[in-house]
């Protein structure tokens, strides 16, 4: 095999041929991967948050007023709801408690809602939802939310852990049949949703963090 090439040398050529396609394979995967870090998702609401029109300043504690009303207005009661974590806001005063997704209270009416396809803080690459009223009602916890800038932090405590979380992408989504998300594939998120102002009949207000650190407390 003087004249053409030995096995050694065609083996070298092979392995080269060989790992230049697996470089460009693996330069094709990476870029589709980064063009798909954020992903569009839509939810429904299947109770939606309103702008709320009663004045209250009472302590947040309510149930429905009669029976089959369906106004959104809601009285208030002494009732010790079964946290299991809270929302914190420090730059709008915002300190409230959330209870278990697929319990009664965990409603619009009565408190902070966590959303359907909702993950909690601590299962993966979450994306923890949140929708409230906002407006003038003693109900009303996402009134200010829609003064909060991007960089703005928010801090979830759950199962002995704090997550803090900033403000990424903030926008309005026109209502339809659903709410728009975007969606990071590989960061923890917390979405919190309610109405805009002034124009709440017509759009969502949407707010997206990203997590920038998680501690034990």
């Amino acid at each position: 095999m003087s004249d053409g090439l030995n096995n050694k040398q065609f083996v070298t050529i092979a392995l080269i041929i060989i790992l230049c396609g697996i470089a460009i394979i693996g330069h094709d995967y990476f870029l589709s991967k980064k063009a798909g870090a954020y992903e569009k998702m839509s939810i429904l609401l299947s109770q939606e948050p309103e702008l709320m029109e009663e004045v209250d300043d009472n302590p947040p504690t309510a149930q429905k007023v009669g029976n089959g009303d369906t106004s959104g207005k809601v009285k208030k009661r002494n009732i010790n709801y079964n946290y299991i974590g809270r929302l914190k806001i420090p730059v709008i005063n915002l300190n409230r408690g959330f209870v278990k997704y697929g319990t009664s209270a965990n409603n619009v009416d009565q408190n902070l809602a966590i959303m359907d396809t909702s993950t909690y803080p601590d299962d993966g690459y979450s994306n923890f939802i949140l929708a409230a009223h906002n407006g003038s009602g003693w109900n009303a916890f996402f009134t200010d939310i829609d003064k909060l800038h991007l960089g703005d932090k928010a801090y979830v405590t759950y199962k002995g852990k704090q997550y803090g979380y900033q403000l990424v992408r903030k926008y309005k989504d026109k209502k339809n049949d659903g709410v728009t998300l975007y969606r990071h594939s590989s960061k923890k998120q917390l979405t919190l949703i309610t109405c805009a102002r002034p124009d709440y009949k017509t759009y969502y207000l949407v707010l997206i963090f990203e997590i920038f650190e998680e501690k034990k407390i």
